[in-house]
């Protein structure tokens, strides 16, 4: 155990069927139903390996595509063929997650065999409407159907999905309440690394913090300033709109109107105290980025922000004082 959390170490994996969450969430090109990128695949590659080497019958959970807008959503297919790549050894895929195919998919495992679902986002409990409006507590997680279709049929249940850890989904937080359960290698080196960065980070420790999914970021905002971890967090993307708006700048009509529609409004009334306490140890855009009548890249200064305009990204300027400060960093958090 290390962090008061169960490792592999301690289970005997051989015959064993593991329900394994994976976080292999990738850019496709669905044009041509290809991944523009493997790193979180390879990442997970350890973990998959040392469950079917110890003679596991793995399966495998993941999510593809960001839930913000349906349209991300994938198959998760062109994973299975990565996977086994990477592993040298045959990976099953079945296009279902907790249907009668799924489950019989499962039963008929071999030891060492492995299995992928498909996209767990397809079911509608784990979409972020489900998470946020139900506001389900981890007992009543155990009672969905991801969870009651198919711990039944397995022995343990590994999370290796680090990156995705923080969500209240069930395939992350309800297999606990029924499962023995451990984490997986990847969750344990970045639960590591993690830790040490919010414990004793080298000094100067520079977060930076951008996106499009902020509530994550002002959480971890405050957090890493009250504590001290954070010499400096920069900012960037929404995050650093909702700040410029607290603070009474432009950030023009189209960006304001997406962050009402995305219903982030509330973060720019809760963020001026952080501003208050913390103002000078958060770093926010000198000028921006938007893109002109012609669509073509142009930025102005903040105080000069055109209002018709919708934010895109940081002006040169603010890039060139970041770039210093990461330079000058001895830890930096992206």
């Amino acid at each position: 155990m290390r962090f008061g959390i169960h490792t592999l170490d301690e289970f005997d994996l051989a015959g064993k069927t593991v329900l394994c969450r994976v976080d292999i969430n990738q850019p496709v090109d669905q044009k041509t139903g290809t991944l523009k990128s493997i790193n979180r695949i390879q990442a997970c590659v350890p973990t998959v390996r040392e469950l079917a080497d110890g003679g596991a019958k793995v399966v495998l959970l993941a999510h593809q595509g960001s839930d913000i807008e349906y349209k991300n959503f994938y198959t998760t297919a062109p994973h299975a063929k990565v996977l086994a790549d990477l592993l040298g050894r045959d990976v099953r895929f079945l296009d279902d997650v907790t249907g009668p195919a799924a489950r019989e998919a499962i039963r008929s495992l071999e030891n060492g065999e492995i299995l992928l679902l498909d996209n767990v986002r397809f079911c509608a409990e784990e979409q972020t409407l489900f998470e946020m409006k139900l506001n389900l507590t981890h007992e009543q997680q155990a009672k969905t159907q991801v969870v009651t279709k198919l711990a039944p049929l397995a022995d343990l249940y590994v999370c290796d999905a680090f990156a995705a850890a923080h969500r209240d989904q069930p395939s992350l937080c309800g297999f606990e309440q029924v499962l023995p359960s451990a984490m997986g290698r990847l969750f344990e080196q970045e639960f590591c690394v993690i830790s040490g960065v919010m414990e004793s980070p080298a000094r100067p420790c520079v977060f930076v913090l951008g996106g499009a999914k902020i509530s994550d970021a002002f959480l971890m905002m405050e957090t890493v300033l009250k504590s001290g971890a954070a010499d400096l967090v920069l900012t960037g993307g929404l995050v650093a709109q909702i700040l410029l708006l607290a603070k009474g700048e432009q950030v023009g009509s189209g960006s304001l109107e997406f962050i009402r529609k995305s219903n982030y409004e509330s973060f720019i009334e809760s963020s001026r105290p952080l501003l208050a306490q913390y103002g000078e140890r958060i770093i926010l855009p000198v000028d921006v980025a938007y893109l002109d009548e012609s669509g073509k890249r142009a930025e102005a200064e903040i105080g000069a922000v055109p209002a018709d305009i919708c934010v895109m990204d940081i002006g040169s300027k603010t890039a060139a004082d970041y770039r210093e400060r990461i330079l000058a960093a001895k830890t930096v958090f992206v």
